[in-house]
């Protein structure tokens, strides 16, 4: 199956500041994104979820704003078309309304609806755990 780009936006009540570590740190993404993180010695992230084991290095990062995990699984992937998934925190200027926003690019997620209710269910965790 051929990889497509999904993105979704969610409406959260708190502030960048706060979301910011539970999107950058193995402790932060290991309470709502997988069932455990953490770094590896090579300095790359272990995903523990459902079982599996998925390997990412961080790609990029902007406190306060963004981070991007390149998946590192698949030998046959350049890096040019790695699996991979965004997070931004994004504020509305006029309202100051944060978002998060995901972007989701992998071959795992078959359609849209499948892709929103994967990232809505886990931005309702982080919130939750939160108090978003």
């Amino acid at each position: 199956m051929a990889k497509k780009k999904f993105t979704s936006e969610f409406e959260v009540r708190t502030t960048a500041k706060v979301l910011y570590p539970y999107i950058s740190t193995p402790g932060g993404l290991g309470g709502w994104f997988a069932d455990d993180v953490i770094f590896t010695p090579e300095k790359n992230l272990r995903f523990t979820i459902d079982d599996e084991e998925l390997f990412a290095k961080i790609a990029s990062s902007k406190t306060n704003g963004s981070i991007k995990f390149e998946f590192l699984d698949d030998e046959e992937q350049t890096e040019e078309d790695a699996s991979y998934v965004e997070i931004k925190l994004e504020t509305n200027e006029l309202t100051g309304t944060l978002y998060v926003v995901t972007t989701d690019y992998t071959d795992l997620i078959e359609s849209d609806e499948e892709h929103y209710e994967l990232w809505e269910g886990l931005v309702d965790a982080l919130c939750s755990i939160t108090g978003a």
